[in-house]
């Protein structure tokens, strides 16, 4: 994440937890995301930062790990043509391979600190 630092200045990362729609295409196994769609607004993606695999066993006992309750999550860190940038993930393991929006850094709160911080600066 440290690649994003770089476009956030002190902007803080918003937790959002909250199913999305991803137009994706699939190449070499991935759904690689084209877009996404949130709370009424499509967000076309510019640019992949980067992309993991999530395979653990989060709050399992070890006594109850199987295959089946294990974690299969491929999670993508995106850059939108507005400049907001994105973490996503799709649930390998579900059916319909639902997507989640993990967390956002929306270019709407980057503009609002840099004009306060311009406020502050002029005083």
């Amino acid at each position: 994440m440290s690649d994003t630092r770089t476009h956030t200045g002190n902007a803080r990362w918003r937790f959002v937890g909250e199913a999305i729609e991803v137009e994706y295409e699939k190449q070499s196994g991935l759904w690689w995301p084209l877009a996404l769609q949130w709370r009424g607004r499509r967000y076309p993606i510019t640019r992949v930062v980067s992309h993991w695999e999530d395979h653990t066993w989060r709050h399992v006992p070890p006594s109850q790990r199987r295959w089946y309750n294990q974690r299969h999550r491929n999670y993508f860190l995106v850059q939108t043509e507005d400049g907001s940038i994105f973490e996503i993930y799709m649930r390998r393991n579900a059916l319909k391979k639902p997507w989640t929006l993990a967390r956002a850094l929306l270019a709407d709160d980057q503009q609002a600190q840099e004009a306060q911080r311009g406020q502050h600066d002029s005083r």
